[in-house]
């Protein structure tokens, strides 16, 4: 008997086979990094997942953010997401009232994704079919890390929630 590898990467170990073989960008410890732009100004961002449970229609992460505000030139936040699909639990593309938002500014954030609009839905109510080429999710930031406590930031809100799209087949989509 070996004594155990104390280097053995076991990130991917947690993951359903299934999830890994439709979706292989979205599994714990997966990262991304873009940049988030409101009106003028554009800041850094990298977002990485903690769970992922296509199944159960939930994803939950951490989303870090540089220079938003002078008191913390870098912010990370919790969240938890809500993946739109046929099967689970979740919701549709209709955002539940309780998080604030309406019909029309669903619609408006929705077709800003090109994925979206191959979709071809009439109704919000309605749910993407598993390999439609694209993964919709709604994050909800909930706490600061690491010190959840902190509610209010100056120049930082966790009031809201992003509309998020995994496009997994972008050349699907005409350029524009």
């Amino acid at each position: 008997l070996s004594p155990a590898d104390p280097y053995t990467d076991i990130t991917r170990l947690r993951l359903q086979p299934s999830s890994l073989a439709r979706h292989p960008c979205l599994y714990p410890g997966a990262s991304f990094a873009g940049t988030q732009r409101s009106g003028r100004h554009a800041y850094e961002v990298r977002v990485t997942l903690a769970t992922v449970d296509l199944a159960a229609a939930h994803v939950c992460g951490y989303l870090r953010i540089k220079g938003l505000t002078d008191d913390y030139p870098e912010l990370t936040t919790y969240f938890d997401a809500d993946v739109i699909t046929s099967t689970g639990g979740g919701n549709g593309f209709r955002t539940p009232k309780s998080w604030g938002a309406c019909e029309s500014r669903d619609w408006q954030h929705w077709t800003r994704f090109p994925a979206f609009r191959r979709l071809k839905l009439n109704d919000l109510d309605q749910r993407p079919e598993a390999g439609e080429g694209a993964v919709f999710m709604r994050w909800k930031e909930k706490f600061l890390v690491p010190d959840h406590r902190v509610k209010d930031i100056t120049g930082a809100s966790f009031a809201g929630f992003y509309y998020v799209c995994v496009d997994l087949d972008p050349s699907a989509s005409p350029s524009s």
